[in-house]
This record gives C-alpha cells, sequence and structure tokens, in this order.
C-alpha cells in the first residue's frame, strides 16, 4: 500500500475552503432551509472528523481514525428531512419557516 509522503501529511488546510466545503455538502443533504437538518448533519459530520472534549480544543482525526457515518444517523437526517418536505407539501412559507427557527422562546 502507497504511503503518503510526509510533506502530504503536513499540508495545511485553508479554513474558508473547508467552511465552504461544508456548507455546500450541507446544502446537498438538507435541500430544505430547515436549521434543525443543517445543524445536526454538520455536527454529525464535525464529531466524526475531529477529537476533543470541546470545540474551542478539538483537532482533525488522523485520516485512519475516521470511520464512516453511521446508518442511524443517516435515518435521522433522512426522518429531519421528510419532515421538512412534508411541511413545505402543507404549504409552509419563508414566514413560516424564519418563525419557526428563529422566533422560538425556548
Amino acid at each position: 500500500m502507497l504511503q503518503p509522503s510526509t510533506d502530504a501529511k503536513k499540508q495545511e488546510i485553508e479554513y474558508e475552503r473547508l467552511s465552504e466545503f461544508f456548507f455546500d455538502l450541507c446544502l446537498s443533504w438538507c435541500q430544505h432551509l430547515d436549521i434543525e437538518t443543517y445543524i445536526f448533519f454538520l455536527n454529525g459530520i464535525f464529531l466524526n472528523i475531529t477529537q476533543g472534549s470541546h470545540v474551542n480544543v478539538s483537532t482533525f482525526k488522523e485520516i485512519e481514525q475516521i470511520e464512516v457515518l453511521s446508518v442511524e444517523f443517516f435515518n435521522r437526517l433522512l426522518n429531519y428531512r421528510n419532515r421538512c418536505e412534508e411541511n413545505l407539501q402543507q404549504g409552509q412559507t419563508y414566514a413560516d419557516w424564519y418563525a419557526k427557527n428563529f422566533g422560538r422562546s425556548h
């Protein structure tokens, strides 16, 4: 098996490009503007590729430590997506969505 060169292992990550990648990835899985689905997906990815006891001290896992996301994760994600699609089919407007996602009192 080929091993990556030492230079490739130490390559820096451009955080702006990584952020854009995660945003695009989330948009491809979270078809509708639902903040719960979006945060669930983004948080699941973050927890899968990082290690640490708090977000402020988290670091990326070594590539060999990263595992495929579980079936349960994708089932839950699809459940969120289905709920969003149902809301749209029932005529939920952008104003409804905004009130639901940003007008919460809890």
